[in-house]
């Protein structure tokens, strides 16, 4: 007997202890320094040989052009390396392709030689129509320069003019050198490597842009599956429905009168006037939306994501980003890690507002007109209402000791809205 009196002393005596003790919050481990400018080992990428100034010396050129007859339903192909593409709709139902081609090296002989090598292979097969140019295929192009003095060189220019019906399909691939296009109606494919796209307007509803190592700039655009690589800046002015995914570049975008699918790594960022609906995964990337004109799903790792406005839903899942949005008047469901999430205003319109987080500070304001119910539970986070709430600290299981906190009440009036939050480390302030 005596020995199970002292036992249960003992458990008595263990547990007091552990009803004094002090529990120390583990530290959160410490996240990569990210502005969403990440600086990483990108390639460098052969300059253009066009892009090079020195002066022309022994230079040979020649040209080349043909022309087609196109029906409605005929296919252009063009492919070209080493110059340019400039395309130029016409009313006649014909293709001409006027192409100038340059050659320069040390000598005359030699520069000669350059442009005998350079065929173009131009014809129609049922209904494709095709023109492309074939170098030798173990030449050798570029130049060595010492003291600002040719040492060595071979180079090529291969200038493309295109003059065709904007309403047959097209699909066009610009190596080394830019591509432009003015206004265009039938479906396009256009492909630049090392180089600049250009485009006015493109109408169809079929669209695929592509760009690596050079930037894309589009006046207006109606669907478009957009795909850009390395290089300084996308810029689109206006575009019904897109689907972007961009690497190691800045995007700037005014107008997506529709929805949009962007995927977005490194670079200097996504910027966009105003969307509709956006389906957002991003990467060590700033992310900003004036206008949201309806929902967004965000899936975000580092970097910053800034939304003015939000009219409808907001689905957010984000690590060490963070977060800001300047008014949501839709319902909000926040699944965030590490860094913070500001919500300036909650509007009137938000009837279900759901926060889970981990070692974040959370701020929260509130439209005049908000009412809602709150449920709040915090394990080692600190939690402030504002003046206007009514939210008190319940007990559970008589377990005051424990770092987990539960609060519960009311903003303003309460109800017919929801807040729950479940914070983890951090903090939770509503202002």
């Amino acid at each position: 007997m005596k020995r199970l009196i002292l036992g249960f002393s003992a458990i008595a005596l263990l547990s007091g202890a552990l009803r004094a003790q002090v529990v120390e919050a583990p530290q959160p481990p410490e996240p990569p320094r990210v502005d969403g400018n990440v600086r990483v080992n990108i390639p460098r990428p052969p300059r253009p040989m066009q892009d090079m100034q020195v002066p022309d010396g022994p230079t040979r050129s020649k040209t080349f052009s043909k022309s087609f007859i196109l029906d409605n339903s005929d296919k252009i192909n063009l492919y070209n390396v080493h110059g340019s593409m400039v395309i130029k709709s016409w009313d006649k139902k014909e293709i001409k392709v006027d192409i100038d081609i340059k050659g320069y090296s040390n000598t005359e002989e030699e520069a000669q030689k350059l442009i005998d090598e350079v065929r173009i292979d131009a014809g129609k097969a049922g209904d494709i129509v095709t023109f492309k140019t074939v170098l030798n295929e173990n030449g050798k192009y570029g130049m060595s320069l010492t003291n600002g003095k040719v040492k060595w060189r071979r180079q090529l220019k291969v200038n493309y003019i295109v003059y065709m019906p904007a309403t047959n399909a097209l699909t066009a691939s610009q190596q080394y050198g830019n591509m432009e296009i003015g206004s265009f109606a039938a479906p396009t494919s256009l492909k630049v490597q090392y180089g600049n796209l250009v485009a006015n307007s493109l109408a169809s509803a079929n669209n695929y842009l592509s760009a690596q190592y050079g930037d894309i700039k589009v006046t207006e655009l109606n669907k478009g599956n957009v795909k850009q690589q390395y290089g300084n800046t996308l810029t689109i002015g206006t575009v019904n429905t897109l689907d972007l995914n961009i690497q190691y570049a800045a995007a700037n975008i005014g107008t997506i009168k529709g929805n949009a699918v962007i995927k977005a790594q490194y670079g200097g960022g996504v910027t966009i006037g105003s969307v509709d609906n956006l389906d957002l995964d991003a990467q060590y990337a700033k992310v900003k939306v004036t206008t949201l004109n309806g929902n967004i799903s965000a899936k975000q790792q580092y970097g910053n994501l800034n939304l003015v406005s939000v009219t409808g839903k907001a689905n957010v899942i984000a690590q060490y980003t963070g977060i800001t949005i300047g008014t949501l008047k839709g319902d909000g469901n926040f699944n965030v890690e590490y860094d913070r999430l500001t919500i300036n205003e909650v509007g009137v319109a938000c009837k279900n507002l759901i926060i889970k987080s981990e070692y974040v500070n959370i701020t929260l304001g509130f439209a005049s007109g908000y009412n809602a119910n709150a449920d709040i539970n915090t394990d080692y986070a600190g939690f402030r209402p504002g003046s206007y709430t009514s939210i008190k600290q319940v007990r559970e299981n008589d377990r005051d000791y424990s770092s987990k906190k539960y609060y519960e009440g009311k903003i303003n009036n309460g109800g017919p809205g929801i807040l729950r939050i479940d914070a983890e480390y951090g903090g939770v302030t509503l202002k």
